[in-house]
């Protein structure tokens, strides 16, 4: 699994801001 990319609902892969992923994940 590539931790650039992300799959959304509509298959579509779409860049996500990993920083703020673990931001979120660390609050």
């Amino acid at each position: 699994m590539n931790d650039l990319t992300h799959i959304d609902a509509e298959g579509n892969a779409v860049m996500v801001n990993v920083s703020a992923k673990n931001i979120t994940e660390r609050t």
